[in-house]
């Protein structure tokens, strides 16, 4: 199991792959096909909202519609902020609160983080795939 960053879900849902780094773009192909499950931290979601309504991000469908996608999809796994990811989250130095909130879910889950973001990858908070 594996837990997936923003732009991780993003490049692989809106099928820009390529985007993804080789070991990344496998764990969403056997994700795909019910060998491995990716967990997704609603804040994840929510930071997709924020990106659309700055028009930084436009999905091929509506965002219920991809969020029930996922929803139903056995390899992946949508979870809801726990206030143990809050408390993980607030001895978290990282500047973005997004970041802060899914790299807790991401210790509390204690799972590897789908991340190419430098901040996390060289904070060491977290074990990270790309």
């Amino acid at each position: 199991m594996y837990v997936s960053d923003t732009h991780a879900l993003v490049y692989h849902t809106l099928n820009r792959s390529a985007r993804l780094g080789r070991k990344a773009n496998q764990i969403f192909v056997r994700a795909e096909s019910l060998q491995a499950v990716v967990v997704i931290p609603s804040m994840v979601l929510w930071e997709v909202v924020l990106l659309m309504e700055l028009g930084r991000l436009s999905l091929d469908q509506s965002f219920e519609h991809w969020c029930r996608r996922l929803q139903n999809h056995r390899g992946f796994d949508i979870v809801p902020l726990d206030w143990l990811d809050v408390n993980e989250a607030r001895s978290i130095s990282l500047i973005d609160p997004y970041d802060r909130l899914i790299v807790g879910t991401a210790t509390r889950l204690d799972m590897p983080l789908i991340t190419c973001d430098q901040q996390i990858v060289d904070s060491g908070l977290v074990e990270t795939i790309w």
